[in-house]
């Protein structure tokens, strides 16, 4: 999992070009600073200037006393990208407290030339004034130059391979790639870091944890600190992306004085001594980077929460000794500038704070004033800050009370606060995303709309064995039809894993698995499609009305997801008259099943699902030849990528229509279907595989099929395509975590639909790929001139 880096010097001199690879340098200005990263659209670079020499507890505040700002331009834009204290470069390992190592990290959208320049200022309270010319320039002040970034990686790890997510004014948010994003997860424990291997972290409220029961699922090479440090938080983000196919996770940074207590990013409690909130531990806060850097690279989504309910006042109480208003502590702006600084090149939701505006007090011996409702006007001032900071336009949300839509009607409109994570009972979560989601449109300024709590905190989720059929229904499935953009699951005051201590999310295995198969359907289907597609319920008519009808996400003429929480009868769909293919996708299970149907007409009767007819289904339709396949966003017009339209795999004859693509000599054999459009000239074609869950070992032959006559739902021995020109193979072993390339040339030579027969020799071991339905679809990427 660890990238490639390519370091570019910047060398004491006084004008130098140099070439390094593909990198040119241009220098203007003395002291050395470094381009470090692996040089390429969608992955983060770090630019790390030598600067002042200083310590946490020096006399002038490194943190509040010195500002760094890095300028980066390109393609017509420009990025200002607060920069951080770093100590000795190396605090995650050595715990260092000092040094002279100063740090902005910066991920670029596109491929093409940068160009950088460093702002070093000190001066009193500088590093919170949004104005460029306070304080005084001091070294490394002035040092620019430029670097060239090579085109998106399409193999890269995670969201490596797609780039930063940002609000754009819809109810779902986009990534550099040009796809939309739909998240799932869990949203318990919120002490999530309350761990004894990060530093400076204490008990508090509940004993802290380690993720014992998820050491399992840590591998070699993967990330650790002080020697070996780490492995169960790791492992358990590796159980929740890799096994459970979640994609998002609610972490708190600060609860001291609120339930969890033992979670804050300055080297002591602030109850100790208030003028602990303007210092920060910079290792504990790198340590924490290394666990959001993995997450990023695992595809995680990071819901970062700054307060508890508990701690609405903290920095305000402290600081001015009362609360509420207009006030907004020095101290506060000082901590939403460290967290963007150190953490906002991730994929991140900056959540000002949990059950924003409830009625709450500190706890273990903290003043009540701290736990005091905030207002909405601070919430206003407060997201204008964090916009002003953060370079990326991240969204800005709160979590909301439980059961509460009137609280925040005065934010609707305001430019720089973009939705609400909602906590409410399970059964109004449809109603109430409907209402924000509407109402915020009218007022002009688009929400996103999330199901972040679920209510009552001790008889929501409950742990495994249990039937999720209300969930399904009321929180993921029915949410997602009406246009949320996910759903975290809340862990109450249970006896098995709670929101404080909450150990082994295998405890919810069903729930997280399911919610999994909620984000795989979409992201695999619909990525290209959500931000045209509106909630349309009225399109369907006929269908069972239990649990409040069926639900239609709707991109007219396009696409159509229905959601159908009682399936018999299923009814009929009102469409922009057109051809479609109609598939079946179960929830439960989180495969398409049946046969794949082409319709047509402008009224399509959906009839029956493959089996299980009184449970919830999903009917996907899609325009025929239309957003699938989809080329591949990016600097280069000509190259296209295609996944595929149908894929599965036969064992001893049986079809096996899930989430894998398994190969194995004698017993399975592996089929896909591409349809080829919009290309000319083919000047190169490469067919691209995951490892899934089973590594192998051997050759893996790839034919063209003599025919194109089936289907993934209906594949059997007597309609399988024959073998016709090898057009590759690859031998050697097959990774679990691994996408390999295989050329094939020879497959394609234009427009139309191509079959891909994959088979094993004899003496290999089985290997299993990720198929449509999986985490990473099979991919024919096409190159023409």
């Amino acid at each position: 999992m660890r990238r490639r880096t390519t370091i570019i010097p910047i060398i004491l001199t006084v004008m130098i070009t140099m070439t390094y690879g593909l990198t040119a340098i241009n220098v203007q200005a003395a002291p050395a600073c470094s381009v470090n990263g692996s040089l390429k659209a969608y992955q983060p670079i770090t630019v790390e200037c030598q600067g002042p020499n200083v310590g946490e507890n020096n006399s002038s505040n490194p943190f509040m006393n010195y500002r760094m700002t890095v300028t980066i331009s390109g393609g017509g834009k420009t990025w200002k990208v607060p920069g951080y204290f770093a100590a000795d470069g190396n605090a995650a390992q050595s715990s260092s407290t000092s040094g002279n190592v100063w740090r902005a990290h910066f991920v670029p959208p596109t491929q093409g030339s940068y160009t950088y320049t460093v702002s070093f200022r000190q001066g009193n309270e500088v590093a919170i004034a949004l104005n460029d010319s306070v304080g005084n320039p001091v070294a490394p002040n002035g040092t620019n130059g430029s670097f060239n970034i090579g085109a998106p990686d399409s193999n890269a790890p995670g969201f490596y391979a797609k780039g930063k997510l940002r609000y754009v004014g819809k109810q779902y948010l986009q990534f550099d790639n040009g796809e939309y994003f739909v998240k799932g997860g869990p949203g318990s424990p919120e002490t999530f870091l309350g761990i004894t291997d990060i530093d400076g972290t204490e008990n508090g409220l509940s004993d802290l944890r380690n993720y014992s029961d998820h050491v399992q699922d840590w591998q070699s090479g993967q990330p650790t600190w002080k020697n070996g440090k780490g492995k169960g938080i790791i492992g358990t983000v590796n159980y929740l992306v890799d096994t459970a196919k979640n994609n998002s996770i609610y972490i708190i940074t600060m609860t001291e004085g609120g339930d969890g207590n033992n979670i804050w990013p300055w080297p002591a409690r602030v109850k100790d001594n208030k003028n602990n909130m303007y210092r920060y531990d910079v290792s504990k806060l790198a340590q924490w980077n290394l666990i959001f850097e993995y997450m990023t690279q695992k595809g995680m989504h990071i819901h970062l929460l700054t307060t508890e309910t508990e701690t609405e006042q903290f920095f305000e109480h402290y600081e001015f000794n009362a609360i509420g208003g207009t006030r907004f502590a020095k101290a506060r702006k000082l901590y939403y500038r460290e967290l963007i600084a150190r953490f906002g090149h991730h994929n991140i939701t900056w959540d000002i704070g949990e059950e924003y505006g409830g009625v709450s007090d500190g706890k273990h011996g903290y003043p009540l004033d701290i736990g005091k409702p905030g207002t909405i006007e601070q919430v206003k001032l407060y997201a204008d800050y964090i916009k002003a900071v953060d370079p990326y336009n991240s969204p800005v949300v709160i979590h909301s009370i439980n059961n509460n839509n009137s609280k925040y009607n005065d934010l609707y409109g305001h430019p720089t606060f973009d939705g609400i994570a909602m906590q409410s009972d399970q059964g109004r979560v449809i109603d109430f995303a409907k209402g924000f989601l509407s109402n915020s449109k009218s007022a002009g300024h688009q929400w996103i709309f999330s199901s972040d709590e679920q209510a009552p905190a001790n008889g929501a989720n409950p742990c495994d064995p249990d039937d999720r059929a209300d969930e399904r229904r009321n929180v993921l499935w029915g949410p997602l039809h009406v246009g949320s953009w996910g759903v975290e699951w809340y862990g109450g005051y249970q006896t098995c894993g709670n929101d404080f201590n909450h150990r082994d999310f295998r405890d919810r295995d069903d729930l997280y698995r399911e919610t999994g198969y909620a984000v795989t359907y979409f992201m695999n289907n619909l990525s290209r499609d959500l931000g045209n597609m509106t909630n349309n319920d009225g399109l369907l008519s006929g269908e069972d009305g239990a649990n409040g009808g069926g639900r239609v996400l709707a991109q007219g003429g396009q696409a159509y997801s229905v959601y159908l929480p009682d399936a018999s009868p299923s009814g009929t769909l009102s469409v922009t008259n057109g051809t479609y293919t109609q598939r079946w996708f179960n929830p439960r299970s989180g495969t398409f099943e049946g046969t794949t149907k082409t319709v047509s007409g402008n009224s399509i009767a959906l009839g029956n699902p493959p089996n299980s007819t009184n449970s919830d289904w999903v009917v996907l339709l899609k325009r025929s030849g239309g957003s699938n396949p989809t080329p591949t966003p990016g600097p280069n017009p000509t190259t296209k990528t295609f996944t595929p339209t149908d894929d599965t795999y036969l064992e001893s004859g049986t079809n096996q229509n899930n989430d894998l693509l398994r190969v194995e000599p004698g017993q399975r054999i592996t089929y896909l279907k591409f349809n080829v459009s919009g290309v000319s000239n083919i000047t190169d074609a490469k067919l691209k595989l995951r490892v899934d869950s089973d590594a192998g070992s051997g050759t893996i032959r790839a034919y063209k099929g003599t025919s194109n006559s089936w289907s993934e739902g209906s594949l059997s021995n007597s309609n399988a395509p024959g073998k016709g020109t090898q057009v590759a193979n690859r031998s050697g072993t097959w990774d679990v975590g691994t996408t390999y390339t295989l050329d094939v040339d020879t497959l394609v030579s234009g427009n139309g639909t191509v079959t891909v027969i994959l088979e094993m020799d004899a003496g290999g071991n089985d290997a299993a790929f990720s198929s449509s339905e999986g985490v990473t679809a099979p991919q024919l990427v096409i190159a023409s001139s």
